[in-house]
């Protein structure tokens, strides 16, 4: 089944992705009658057969019915009260709302995205993206800070009511005993009109402003109660049919303190999918004809589907999330029969490309997503490929080294280099490869980073041109930008020690040293990530130390990792997650634990969610989490010497 969805639930995913999502939302809470309830008669029966006040009267028994059972709490929302069973969170003074309360009783959508953890909170043209336990929130585009995170309890996410307010027509009060009160908008319904397609039926009610509604729906009926102005509250009741037979009908009428009551005939087999959209403000409400296609979960790959033997090994588990499904191929690095390295996406940091177009290129065996990246693909880690620094480490994580004897070595590296500059001192260096973050940095770049600095127009900031034969070609004080030199690279400082490194001679040879404390000696290739997972051959996660956010660091989610045999020999794991019935994914203690289990001395996490990818021999061997392979920032590579094998666990 495909049908249109407004455009911010398209961004990601198809419709029929965004159909799925919004589907267990509406389960929880949006049936109404469909659990423990008598079979009500069809609505359109009860439409044609009762006279249109015998009909209010049978809706206002069954509203009464549906209020009766006793409720925790009460939401007040422009007045009119609604009771909430169990009550909202409240913490630290703090009240959230779930995302079921807010769609269904605001009329403010609030659903998964494509992007791993991030949610869409949605009304009336103005979305705000989210993620949980972060104060950072995504609204048109422009980052902005809540006053309180959101949270994520009993799989739904809670939106804080003072983030609600600061990003809607909103004005919050309370809670008060047992109480909280919203007022927003009210409005005046203008039109109900239809439109049919192949695949659903779409109502359109036009409203004369973004008022908060709520709906709920029934076997063979939806009702939809749009807040309005007691003030402007008539007593006109009207009924209207439609041609098409999904949803033949409609019966409109003011309710009591003010606002309009829309109840809809429908026979839908599925839930309906209830949006807003503005200019003008509308409230859209899609009948599906058929109930959306839902793929069963994914098997893992057996022997028997392959002419050969298949080169990794398929690990089945259960854990307390559910069932877990991990992939792993051992690399005999320690008996000199592999070797193992790190790969961009593409010549530059700034670029982004699937594991298996990565493999291919380079003709990698065995292909890992690597380290953690940035939105503008690059690498939030330290990289280092055939001896050539291309990304500095961050905040002590850890990082996997790789020796110019093939020998591994994992641990925890702070960037150490530094530039002297003859006639103007030695600097030292604060990032590789990086923009400018603070008002006093010294920033290397090479030509990974482009053929150009960019121009920061920054009068006090000094930019030193450098060869590959290390000679200094040009020194500008001026801030402008600055052409990178084939092989050389533009050292860049800002703050206090730009005057000096505006001394340097030109014509002079500078002396560039890269390095990590404590010191690699012999370092070809490197990789950053992290947490650590294992240490010594006991778990070990510094995820906390590392300073990893709790998006990274908490719960079960998709994970990829390498570890380190005690003959020296490499693992590369990756577990599949956000599967429910086929694989939850693990925490990174269970990871840890996992790892260990494996045989593995030392081993440290690499990005995971839905950058996850596995690729052995050319075939995907995991399923990653979007459903499809995630363009990604860099790879680990494994590659078999001549004559060699890959050695089966």
């Amino acid at each position: 089944m495909s049908y249109p969805l407004p455009p911010f639930l398209q961004k990601g995913g198809t419709p029929n992705d965004c159909a799925a999502a919004v589907s267990p939302l509406l389960k929880e809470g949006g049936q109404g009658g469909r659990k423990g309830q008598a079979n009500p008669k069809p609505m359109n029966t009860l439409l044609h057969r009762s006279k249109p006040r015998t009909l209010l009267a049978a809706l206002s028994l069954l509203a009464v019915a549906t209020a009766s059972h006793a409720a925790a709490f009460t939401l007040l929302v422009n007045g009119q009260p609604t009771p909430l069973d169990p009550a909202p969170l409240v913490k630290d003074g703090e009240v959230y709302l779930s995302a079921d309360v807010l769609t269904h009783k605001l009329g403010v959508a609030v659903l998964p995205t494509k992007l791993t953890g991030m949610w869409v909170v949605s009304a009336y043209g103005t979305h705000v993206y989210i993620r949980a336990n972060t104060t950072r929130f995504v609204r048109d585009g422009v980052e902005s800070e809540a006053a309180n995170p959101p949270l994520i309890q009993g799989g739904q996410m809670q939106v804080p009511v003072s983030t609600l307010a600061a990003n809607f027509p909103f004005e919050v009060k309370g809670p008060f005993a047992g109480s909280l009160e919203i007022t927003g908008p009210n409005a005046t319904v203008q039109a109900v009109r239809q439109g049919s397609h192949p695949d659903f039926v779409r109502l359109v009610i036009d409203v004369s402003a973004p008022a908060p509604f709520y709906w709920v729906q029934y076997p063979d009926m939806l009702t939809v109660f749009v807040s309005g102005d007691p003030a402007a509250t008539g007593d006109t009741f009207q009924s209207q049919t439609f041609p098409d037979p999904l949803a033949p009908e409609i019966v409109q009428e003011p309710a009591a303190g003010g606002g309009t009551n829309i109840t809809i005939a429908h026979r839908c087999p599925t839930d309906a999918l209830v949006f807003t959209l503005s200019d003008p403000d509308r409230i859209v409400i899609d009948f599906p004809r058929k109930p959306p296609t839902v793929p069963g979960p994914p098997t893992a790959p057996e022997d028997l589907e392959y002419n050969r033997v298949r080169p990794w090994t398929v690990h089945r588990l259960t854990t307390t999330s559910g069932p877990v499904v991990a992939y792993s191929i051992l690399l005999p690095t320690g008996k000199r029969a592999a070797q193992i390295r790190p790969a961009l996406a593409n010549s530059t940091v700034h670029s982004r490309r699937t594991v298996s177009a990565i493999a291919s290129a380079t003709k990698a065996f065995a292909a890992l997503n690597g380290g953690f990246y940035a939105s503008d693909g690059s690498p939030l880690g330290m990289l280092v490929i055939d001896g050539e620094w291309i990304k500095a480490p961050i905040l002590g994580r850890t990082v996997l080294g790789v020796m110019q004897d093939g020998s591994l070595q994992m641990g925890n590296v702070r960037f150490a280099s530094t530039v002297t500059l003859p006639g103007a001192g030695t600097f030292t260096l604060n990032a590789l490869n990086a923009g400018h973050s603070t008002s006093d940095e010294a920033v290397l770049y090479s030509r990974r980073w482009g053929t150009a600095t960019a121009d920061k127009g920054e009068a006090k900031a000094t930019r030193v041109m450098i060869s590959a034969a290390n000679q200094i070609l040009v020194v500008n004080a001026e801030g402008r930008g600055m052409t990178i030199p084939e092989g050389g690279c533009v050292l860049s400082v800002v703050g206090p020690r730009a005057a000096s490194a505006a001394k340097a001679t030109v014509g002079a040879v500078a002396a560039i040293n890269l390095g990590t404390d404590p010191a690699w000696p012999g370092l070809r290739h490197a990789i950053g990530g992290g947490p650590r997972l294992v240490a010594n051959g006991k778990p070990y996660v510094t995820s906390t130390t590392e300073h990893f956010r709790s998006d990274v660091a908490q719960g079960a989610a998709p994970r990829s990792a390498v570890g380190i045999l005690p003959n020296g020999d490499a693992l590369f794991i990756a577990v599949d997650g956000r599967q429910p019935g086929y694989s939850a994914g693990m925490t990174l203690g269970e990871l840890a634990l996992f790892l260990i289990k494996l045989g593995c001395k030392e081993a440290m996490n690499l990005d995971g969610g839905g950058s996850t990818t596995f690729v052995v021999d050319g075939r995907l061997a995991n399923h990653p989490s979007d459903g499809a392979q995630r363009s990604v920032s860099n790879a680990l590579l494994g590659f078999l010497l001549p004559d060699r094998g890959v050695v089966r666990q």
